[in-house]
């Protein structure tokens, strides 16, 4: 148990010497908290929908590496590049990150022997973000989900995606076998795309 603790807060302390770290919390969260782990905000879909995050997104489009220029986003926002969301169990919705391009990594951890779950993840035109022990199952949300769980886009008209990395994290369309061959045709979903 001593090993266990040790790691977690070497974790901790790791993850507070690259920046701000937040709190979310989707079962006692609010989004007019600080995001402190005393009082932390909800899922990570409504902090994203509260445009809490700061990053950049192109302009002049459509894209082109010599004449797009990035400009600020959500300037108001608390969460910037380097900065560290700690998720906390429970189910923290869709994470859908359209036009996020960070100078440095946003990193979003799950907590040590916490289980938060996302239904799936979809990044367009994003840079610099690290998924570390999350699971991303569509199965808690009755897969209503898009068909696909991680789905990183770079897109023709608004600009490329890179520097995305999954860490340590469970991806699947369900927790458990099926038994027939209807529920695989009706709820399973690509993984990575």
């Amino acid at each position: 148990m001593r090993h266990i603790l040790f790691i977690a807060f070497v974790f901790l302390f790791w993850a507070k010497a690259l920046g701000n770290t937040f709190y979310l919390d989707p079962i006692n969260g609010d989004i007019n908290n600080p995001g402190t782990i005393e009082l932390p905000w909800p899922s990570f879909q409504e902090v994203i929908e509260a445009q809490y995050i700061q990053s950049f997104y192109y302009t002049n489009l459509p894209y082109d590496e010599n004449t797009s220029q990035l400009i600020s986003k959500n300037d108001n926002g608390f969460v910037s590049s380097g900065d560290t969301l700690f998720l906390l169990d429970g189910l923290h919705g869709q994470v859908i990150l359209h036009g996020y391009v960070n100078p440095d990594e946003i990193y979003i951890i799950g907590m040590p022997f916490q289980e938060p779950t996302i239904e799936f993840v979809h990044l367009r035109t994003a840079k610099n973000w690290t998924f570390e022990n999350i699971n991303i199952n569509s199965e808690p949300y009755n897969h209503q989900s898009m068909n696909r769980l991680f789905y990183a886009e770079s897109h023709g008209w608004q600009g490329p995606s890179s520097h995305i990395s999954i860490l340590s994290s469970n991806i699947s369309s369900n927790s458990t076998p099926w038994t027939d061959s209807l529920s695989w045709l009706t709820h399973a979903r690509s993984g990575i795309y």
